[in-house]
């Protein structure tokens, strides 16, 4: 499968010059499944022109934009884990504030894609240290979720996790104990 997805992303340039929407679309999938192998640095780039194809074709307020946005932001935050470097976290942060005012532009306060967009970015912050609104937006985007999507969803459960993860470093182990089970 690596193989096969190794080619295929060496290729896309080349076999889909003339069509940069599908391009980009394939190139997000691509991202999409070496996250999923859990190859970070092989998916970043993928991600990264996947969101300047998008640009170039929808300028900069488009829901696929917003899309590229969150999944190279995720990416990078996560490659800062590994990095001794971690200015790669405050990329993602502007990229996930980015992404989180164009769903809001476009979708509205009260969107799932909006709730993602609040989550990760929280996620981000708290990578930083930066706890001040942390709290707040993972709440914000919990109770988003579960009037969105009812409470059985596995964005809900997500939400719950990162909370409940955040309450517990917190100190705040009754409602972090509440919110795991």
């Amino acid at each position: 499968l690596k193989e096969i997805l190794d080619a295929t992303a060496d290729r896309v340039g080349k076999d889909l010059k003339d069509q940069p929407d599908v391009e980009a679309d394939l190139r997000s999938t691509i991202g999409d499944v070496y996250s999923a192998l859990g190859q970070w640095v092989k998916a970043t780039p993928q991600h990264t022109e996947a969101l300047r194809l998008r640009r170039k074709l929808f300028g900069n307020e488009h829901p696929d934009v917003a899309s590229s946005l969150n999944k190279l932001a995720e990416s990078l935050a996560i490659l800062a884990d590994f990095l001794p470097d971690r200015s790669k976290l405050a990329e993602a942060e502007t990229m996930h504030r980015e992404a989180l005012a164009i769903r809001k532009k476009l979708l509205g306060n009260e969107h799932p894609d909006v709730a993602t967009s609040l989550s990760n970015l929280a996620s981000t912050l708290a990578d930083q240290g930066k706890t001040a609104e942390v709290e707040t937006m993972h709440r914000e985007a919990l109770a988003m979720r579960r009037k969105l999507l009812g409470s059985e969803h596995t964005d809900v459960a997500s939400s719950l996790l990162r909370l409940a993860i955040l309450l517990q470093h917190k100190g705040n182990l009754a409602e972090a104990e509440s919110l795991f089970r």
